[in-house]
Formats: C-alpha cells, structure tokens, sequence
C-alpha cells in the first residue's frame, strides 16, 4: 500500500506502476478491503487507456472486476459509463470468460 501511495504522490506512471497497482487491486480483494481495491482499480484503468498494459488477461481481468465492483456498489451512473465503453471493444474481446461472466452478474442486477 505504501509503494502504491508514493507512486502515487510522486506521479510515476510506468510498468512498474501497473504491477503495483495490480498487485495491490488482488491482494485488497482478497482481503475484503473495498476501498483499498477501488483507489487501485480507479488508478489502473488511466494507466491502461495511456497503454500501459503488461498483459492483455490482466487488462480484461480488471475491466471485469470494475463492472463487478460498480454493481456491488450500486454507482448506476459510473456502471452506465462503463458499459458505454463496452461497444468500443471487439466481439472477441467482449467474448473474454471474464468479460462473459461479468456482464452476466451486471444484467442479473439490473433486472433485480
């Protein structure tokens, strides 16, 4: 957490900053930290649109985790963002497990 604050502070966007990032996103959802899990997530997805991307699973692993969390949360507005964006990725792309499930878990809580 410490090394994700001082990347933070001292604004290095690089590689190393997306491992510590992702590193630090895993290990709060394992954990059950929700907000330490929503200041990673929140950082690393600038990060991957500037192509900071080390590896593709991770990339749609995280894009699914955010659709996940913003349901858990109930943010609508910050839900109806994210799925707006959804069209801009390939079928194959949409077609990832993750992705799948994700959006499975998103359409069962909005039908209630």
């Amino acid at each position: 957490k410490s090394i994700r604050q001082d990347l933070t502070v001292q604004r290095i966007y690089n590689m190393f900053t997306v491992e510590v990032y992702e590193l630090a996103a895993t290990m709060a959802l394992q954990y059950g930290d929700q907000a330490e899990f929503n200041q990673s997530q929140s950082n690393l997805m600038p990060l991957y649109s500037q192509g900071l991307v080390k590896s593709q699973d991770r990339l749609y692993e995280f894009k699914a985790y955010r659709l996940l969390y913003t349901c858990l949360m109930g943010a609508r507005d910050e839900l109806n963002r994210e799925l707006a964006e959804l069209p801009l990725l390939s079928q194959g792309d949409r077609d990832r497990p993750e992705i799948r499930h994700a959006m499975k878990v998103v359409q069962a809580w909005t039908q209630g």
